[in-house]
């Protein structure tokens, strides 16, 4: 009995362990102050010695204190895991209620298998093999659901947020689903009770399995079109630059026969001819003139380029360039990184007044570390939303894939990227060891 009860005391552990790790996944921040990392883990303790002391005098399942479990699990991950007291209730209601269905769910096929008079009633109020078990086999689904949702976190903190409505049904329907189960207990050898359990929360379960699905597919074919508009812009910014390099290249490479042409009106006294010409040939040249900044070509073609849209945006781009960037970073990687930055920067500035735009580039290079940072002002306010800004535009299919190309670059070249928003200023700080 003894062996029995603690392994009941472990899962009734590994269940509050369970709700806190996933709640502690959805957090955005937390305070991590020694005394209130101790006091955390005081309450965590004292919610599993609660759980531990219901199931030994009280039974298995009970719905009331389930509703217990989420309220006080609630006010711990608001008070110590910043969220929105909503998203902490939504859940850990999902979370205890599933645990109590799948509890329920085996102890009513466990029930039909051995046809026990009495079965159901013993496992609720007596200790037994048979309830360790049963508790044993839904954790340990618990623990498949929750490795899966560790693996993709951040489609599923998105989908949660995102089809929030969604899951508050579920929750709702849930809950009804076990206030039907608990007839279980009561009703014994009640067929209608029976039919109840069959239908009403086996059919819930599969429409919640199914609409899960469902949601996450569409998300998924959201984020593979996504990743192919990223694609598409990453491959349009490289090859925009690759053409202003070759026109330039070209343009450069006919002045041997501008010079000849030159030279032969001069020896000719055609002066006014040669005087037209110059001004033929300085407008192309004029237009792809570029400034030197590093060895690396397409870096340079970015820069000049960004630059000159700048000052037609009457935008004040002030840049700071030390390093030759002959890196092992790949020229489609630069444009994704610079381009996208630049630009949003551009677009940032174009909403604040004329005299306040500005935008400070700074790229280093110190022996095989790259050190970028970016810094301009903004209008309006800018939120973080699942560890992502979020956006005001409508196409919300876009929204984010120009940093979204960043992070990616960055990460793909062995870096790191972190930005801020503080006092109308954006900054975006990356750091890149190729």
């Amino acid at each position: 009995m003894t062996v029995l009860r603690i392994g009941e005391g472990i899962f009734s552990i590994a269940e509050i362990v369970g709700i806190f790790y996933l709640l502690f996944m959805f957090s955005e921040k937390r305070d991590t102050r020694k005394w209130k990392d101790g006091l955390l883990y005081l309450l965590v303790a004292g919610v599993c010695g609660l759980l531990i002391c219901q199931r030994i005098t009280s039974g298995l399942y009970s719905r009331y204190f389930m509703l217990t479990c989420i309220g006080i699990s609630s006010a711990i991950a608001y008070l110590f895991f910043k969220m929105a007291f909503w998203r902490c209730f939504l859940l850990a209601a999902l979370y205890f209620e599933t645990v109590s269905f799948f509890d329920l769910l085996f102890i009513y096929v466990w029930k039909l298998a051995v046809k026990e008079r009495g079965f159901a009633e013993n496992i609720q109020l007596q200790m037994s093999m048979e309830r360790v078990i049963i508790m044993a086999l839904s954790r340990a689904i618990l623990l498949v659901i929750l490795i899966c949702m560790v693996h993709s976190r951040a489609t599923v903190r998105k989908v949660f947020i995102k089809y929030k409505k969604i899951f508050i049904v579920f929750v709702l329907l849930e809950y009804i689903g076990l206030y039907y189960c608990d007839q279980v207990f009561v009703f014994m050898d009640n067929r209608k009770i029976d039919t109840y359990f069959v239908f009403f929360p086996l059919l819930l379960l599969f429409v919640m399995v199914w609409t899960i699905s469902f949601i996450l597919y569409f998300e998924k074919k959201d984020e593979i079109t996504a990743i192919h508009i990223r694609s598409d812009m990453m491959e349009k910014n490289y090859q925009d630059m690759v053409m202003l390099y070759q026109q330039r290249g070209v343009i450069f490479h006919d002045i041997k026969n501008h010079l000849v042409i030159l030279s032969a009106l001069m020896d000719e006294e055609e002066f006014n001819k040669a005087r037209q010409y110059i001004k033929k040939i300085q407008e192309p040249i004029k237009a792809l003139d570029q400034r030197r900044y590093t060895e690396n070509r397409i870096i340079n073609s970015i820069i000049n380029d960004k630059d000159k849209k700048a000052k037609l945006c009457e935008i004040s781009l002030n840049i700071k360039v030390i390093g030759d960037f002959m890196t092992a970073i790949e020229d489609i990687d630069w444009c994704a990184i610079l381009a996208n930055l630049l630009d949003n920067s551009i677009e940032a500035c174009e909403k604040v007044p004329a005299e306040e735009r500005w935008i400070d580039f700074d790229l280093v290079q110190k022996n095989e570390m790259i050190i970028l940072n970016i810094s301009n002002p903004y209008c309006g306010t800018l939120k973080l939303m699942d560890g992502k800004l979020r956006t005001l535009k409508e196409d919300k299919l876009l929204h984010g894939i120009g940093l979204e190309s960043v992070k990616y670059a960055v990460e793909k070249n062995n870096g790191t990227m972190e930005y801020s928003f503080m006092e109308h200023i954006f900054r975006v700080n990356i750091v890149l060891l190729p």
